[in-house]
């Protein structure tokens, strides 16, 4: 059970800090700026980001840049 314990602390850990960059930031910020401000892993990030959106708490928005990926980017949602 302390396992589980321990992977739950960390898990809220990396949502609370991801909240907060999102918060503080005054532009929307990319996946490289989110991993970087957090230390999250794209995973955990994918993860965090899509639920956040899922319940309104976070705006998504995609840029196509031309050939290639387009460029995502999310901003915190009052």
């Amino acid at each position: 059970m302390t396992a589980v314990a321990q992977i739950k602390g960390k898990t809220e850990q990396r949502v609370e800090a991801v909240v907060q960059v999102l918060q503080d930031a005054s532009v929307p910020l990319g996946y490289g700026e989110l991993r970087e401000a957090t230390g999250a892993s794209y995973d955990s990030l994918l993860y965090i980001l899509a639920t956040l959106e899922e319940i309104g708490r976070v705006k998504r928005t995609t840029v196509s840049m031309g050939p290639g990926r387009p460029k995502v980017y999310f901003e915190w949602v009052m």
